[in-house]
């Protein structure tokens, strides 16, 4: 063996050691990429909740839900004393602060009610918009924080703060903690009728 020989066979070692080892590779991609948590909603509120509602024992409040799967949007209208739907009439609640039956609203408001619910993995939850006209006027938004608490075949419940004060200059005056809650009772209506 020469000496060029000699240095050769280790040169071929190291090489073939090189290529079997190789520079280290960085990790593959995470097969599983972190999924975001479950929602975590009453049995039945999993499923498309689209369709209308009317509140029960109130047939003159109708709803008309739009689900996308995460976001339930639901969309109030009351029947006029004429028979034709509007969304501007008000409820029968307390000037100023009732958040009560049957649209969440205040009244005398004349405005639309917007109520918009998302699926979490803290709940169905969401809140309820309303005009409120505190002072001569005066118009402030109001949010009434909302949660749907049962689904079934029938419809749905919902849950909202009964009440919200709303002062002349649309501030909430605060409170002590204790809100009430009431429940609304949504009840499932049928389709309407084809053409």
């Amino acid at each position: 063996m020469t000496l060029r020989h000699a240095l050769l066979v280790p040169a071929i070692v190291l090489g073939a050691a090189a290529s079997v080892c190789g520079c280290p590779r960085p990790p593959p991609p995470s097969a599983a990429k972190e999924l975001p948590p479950p929602f975590m909603v009453p049995p039945g509120c999993e499923r498309n909740l689209s369709g209308r509602y009317a509140y029960e024992g109130r047939p003159d409040w109708t709803y008309l839900g739009a689900d996308d799967g995460t976001t339930l949007v639901l969309s109030v209208s009351r029947a006029d004393p004429d028979g034709g739907p509007s969304t501007s009439a008000p409820d029968a609640g307390v000037v100023g602060v009732d958040g009560g039956s049957p649209d969440g609203g205040i009244a005398g408001s004349g405005s639309t009610v917007s109520i918009s619910l998302r699926r979490t993995s803290n709940g169905f939850v969401g809140r309820i918009e309303h005009t409120a006209f505190p002072a001569p006027g005066v118009e402030c938004r109001v949010v009434f924080p909302t949660e749907v608490c049962a689904c079934d075949d029938a419809g749905l419940t919902l849950l909202s703060v009964e009440r919200v004060a709303v002062d002349p200059s649309c501030q909430t005056p605060p409170t002590d903690g204790g809100v009430e809650r009431k429940a609304h009772r949504l009840v499932r209506l049928p389709p309407p009728p084809g053409p």
